[in-house]
């Protein structure tokens, strides 16, 4: 069979969908997996085993290499194709495959696009409680991502049993963070964490600067290097992190120009310990086995769950939490503010095995 997947739009579900395609990819009756999607999702993935075969696209494109909607209704008619995965939800994903002529098309039955899948998943399944016995409906949009992106390798009868995340890293990657270690003026020997307080969708799961940079400055006066990692968007606040941390082994990727995702990949993968928003950074540092500490505020523990055995979650545990809200309706963004640097320190100092680490409780205000 030659199937096509389209790829989740944003980062950290890209990584979350990575066990569906791996085990796609590895059914015996695949013969070729090709994977479409934005250029972030595509160069995420780019190097990993089952990423053999990628198509950037961008409705409306007219980027070299990017393809457009109706350039990829082409080319994807033109590779004869069994069949097509839809980890997005949307409608015109559906529209795509259905113009292509793919005969099986998969995907969730959601957002009036059920008329365009030939095998359409209902987001209901029955489930047995482990307590009671009693059998009730249960939706996958409670489970947790991964496991729901799972069930659609359901009609290819390959369901993943090992749900742990996965992208690949390449010797591109190990380059740029070199270069990246070198510009900033810190050891590539030395133990380093890396800090990130970025969000892509929502302000209400960023920690304040202010504890960000006491985190980072008790950390380096322990000799440990702190990278605050930045993307393309996000400069300004990295570069106000390190600044008011005010410590030579703090340093801010965000005076680092260009700023590609291999360099991420490079720097996370070389981390001892990556202390991160629930962001896709978070699922990166998880994909590529580092040892990750996570912040939660109005996200959900259960449903972002990852399968990673080395990976901590700090929560306010608050009565409103969580909200799922890009901004706080109550206007405090507690579920955040009440997550205490020193509380944060602690975790990371264990994670690091620090020998004789100063009482976290004598921090700086």
């Amino acid at each position: 069979m030659k199937i096509a997947a389209i790829l989740p739009t944003w980062v950290g579900d890209t990584c979350m969908a990575t066990p569906t395609l791996r085990a796609i990819f590895e059914h015996s009756e695949v013969e070729e997996l090709l994977l479409v999607g934005r250029h972030a999702p595509v160069e995420l993935l780019r190097g990993a085993s089952f990423a053999q075969n990628l198509i950037k696209f961008k409705p409306q494109s007219r980027t070299p290499g990017t393809l457009g909607r109706r350039e990829l209704i082409r080319t994807l008619k033109a590779r004869g194709l069994d069949a097509i995965v839809l980890f997005p939800n949307s409608l015109s994903s559906a529209i795509i495959a259905f113009l292509a002529g793919i005969p099986k098309r998969i995907g969730y039955i959601r957002d009036c696009r059920g008329l365009f899948l030939t095998d359409g998943l209902s987001m209901n399944h029955r489930e047995t409680d482990s307590v009671t016995g009693e059998s009730k409906i249960v939706s996958w949009k409670d489970r947790p991502l991964v496991e729901y992106y799972s069930q659609l390798a359901a009609p290819l009868h390959c369901i993943p049993q090992d749900l742990k995340m996965e992208i690949g890293r390449s010797a591109e990657d190990d380059v740029f963070a070199a270069d990246c270690y070198r510009q900033l003026g810190l050891d590539p020997n030395a133990p380093t964490v890396v800090l990130n307080n970025g969000s892509a969708t929502a302000v209400s799961r960023l920690w304040s600067t202010e504890y960000c940079a006491i985190l980072a400055h008790e950390l380096a006066n322990r000799n440990v290097q702190v990278i605050v990692h930045s993307g393309p968007n996000e400069r300004l606040e990295a570069n106000e992190i390190a600044s008011a941390a005010d410590h030579p082994l703090v340093q801010s990727m965000g005076h680092i120009d260009p700023l590609p995702i291999s360099l991420s990949r490079g720097v996370i993968g070389r981390a001892e310990l990556v202390i991160t928003t629930d962001s896709g950074v978070r699922h990166m540092a998880t994909a590529l086995g580092r040892k990750t500490i996570v912040l939660y505020g109005p996200t959900s523990q259960f449903q972002t769950k990852t399968h990673h055995n080395q990976e901590t979650g700090i929560s306010a545990h608050l009565p409103c939490q969580p909200c799922g809200k890009s901004v706080c309706p109550l206007k405090h963004n507690r579920c955040m503010s009440d997550i205490k640097p020193e509380r944060v320190l602690q975790a990371a100092l264990m994670q690091l095995q620090v020998k004789n680490p100063r009482d976290a409780h004598t921090m700086a205000a």
